[in-house]
């Protein structure tokens, strides 16, 4: 594992009013291939809806810290779309101070009397090298949620699966919308099979066409 990094960014949240720490988890997206070039907008956008993308791990201490945990190779290039590579790569595990958890991070867990003394012990024991598939952010982060709160259930997996809900939600609401603009009289018993399905407002129009 590389060395363990503490950077202060702006002051922290207020603290939680108990003594338990909060776990979250949250993702980005890649930006770029192995060799440097930048990947095109659409690639990213759906890489990351399809769970290719960087997770990591947010704590938010009892004491109003808010700590990220960055399992990525050496220096961190954990935004850079990687090949596989059978001999692995020098890994390090970054931890850094935030102002905050971010917007669309997922809750996971929380944990009393939990310290940062027990999160740095926990990853003094973790994997020094990065394997797509096999070491890498993904695993580290279940692992670590896993660990701390005894959960069996994976923690990329519940991100993913919420935002994919979210994204549904938000299609619906906005399909409703378009209805209501151009004054559909769609009967409930078709419209609400079709918002619970989650057609898109591209498939509406695509289906409008075809009547046409």
């Amino acid at each position: 594992m590389g060395e363990q990094e503490a950077r202060t960014r702006g002051k922290a949240r207020a603290a939680p009013e108990s003594n338990e720490a909060h776990i979250y988890i949250h993702n980005r997206p890649f930006t770029s291939f192995s060799n440097n070039k930048k990947l095109p907008r659409a690639v990213v956008a759906a890489a990351l809806e399809a769970g290719v993308c960087h997770f990591q791990i947010y704590v938010s201490m009892p004491e109003g810290q808010v700590l990220t945990y960055d399992f990525g190779p050496a220096g961190g290039r954990d935004t850079t779309l990687r090949s596989d590579d059978k001999r692995g790569t020098p890994a390090e595990i970054r931890e850094v101070m935030v102002d905050a958890v971010p917007g669309g991070a997922l809750h996971v867990g929380s944990v009393p009397n939990m310290n940062v003394e027990a999160i740095r012990a926990y990853n003094a024991q973790q994997p020094t090298y990065y394997k797509l598939h096999k070491s890498d952010c993904r695993h580290y982060c279940n692992k670590f949620v896993s660990h701390f709160t005894g959960s069996r259930t994976s923690a990329t997996v519940q991100l993913l699966r919420a935002q994919y809900q979210a994204r549904v939600r938000n299609e619906r609401a906005q399909l409703l919308r378009l209805l209501q603009q151009n004054g559909s009289h769609m009967p409930p018993l078709v419209l609400g099979p079709l918002l619970q399905r989650g057609h898109s407002i591209t498939d509406h129009q695509q289906q409008q066409q075809q009547q046409q």
